[in-house]
């Protein structure tokens, strides 16, 4: 367990990086978008802007460069491949769950201020977030978690094979999901799998599915970072 949070600290080396980069980038662009909207006056409509995605290619990024920066520099002092690799997830899954948690504390005041005045919809995303509080920061924790595990693999996969590995990774990523959409479509199953996601619970889409899929991308993560050389 110490060297668990022995490594979660490397990450914490630089705050500004783990902190002030992502968190600054989403100010920026929530005050730009309040006051662009505040200048166009109250027309009536709910305006759904996707600033709050900075965010999460920011995240997407940081866990990318946990591995790819600072492995070669956690061994040197001592930790072995799964203690960081465990850490580094721990790390991840906390900031995931902190960011969550503000996340829904600001979709919170944004509805009860009536989009900061201006009707703005900055954080309060449909379809990826619901409910009450507690179900929003759960679905936010969730969406950020499967980000962080999908810069974990890329970086796993970067770290071990170079940009032949990243070339790979990111051809399969377009590739497999194309082509299982056309085999589900070339056997007629669009319309029932349709239906299935239909029925499936918000809480199930919105935070289940996400930690699965987060779990899986940790995996593939694992199994490039145990055998990278130093």
């Amino acid at each position: 367990m110490n060297r668990l949070l022995a490594v979660a600290r490397l990450h914490l080396m630089v705050p500004a990086r783990a902190f002030g980069l992502p968190w600054g980038i989403v100010t920026l662009a929530w005050a730009l978008s309040v006051a662009l909207f505040a200048s166009f006056g109250d027309n009536g409509d709910v305006v759904i802007v996707g600033g709050l995605f900075s965010l999460y290619v920011i995240l997407f990024l940081s866990a990318e460069q946990a591995v790819t920066r600072t492995l070669s520099f956690a061994l040197a002092l001592g930790a072995t491949r799964r203690a960081f690799y465990l850490g580094t997830c721990g790390f991840l899954a906390a900031q995931a769950l902190a960011a969550g948690a503000v996340l829904a504390v600001l979709r919170a005041v944004e509805r009860g201020t009536g989009g900061w005045g201006t009707r703005l919809s900055f954080f309060d995303v449909p379809y990826l977030v619901g409910g009450n509080p507690v179900q929003a920061a759960a679905a936010y924790a969730a969406s950020l978690a499967l980000v962080c595990a999908a810069g974990l693999a890329a970086g796993s996969v970067t770290r071990r094979w170079g940009t032949v590995g990243t070339s790979v990774l990111s051809a399969a990523a377009i590739v497999v999901p194309g082509v299982a959409v056309w085999w589900i479509s070339a056997a007629g199953g669009l319309a029932p799998l349709g239906n299935w996601l239909a029925g499936q619970p918000a809480f199930a889409l919105r935070t289940l599915w996400p930690l699965g899929f987060a779990t899986v991308l940790a995996a593939i993560g694992w199994t490039a970072v145990r055998r990278t050389p130093a």
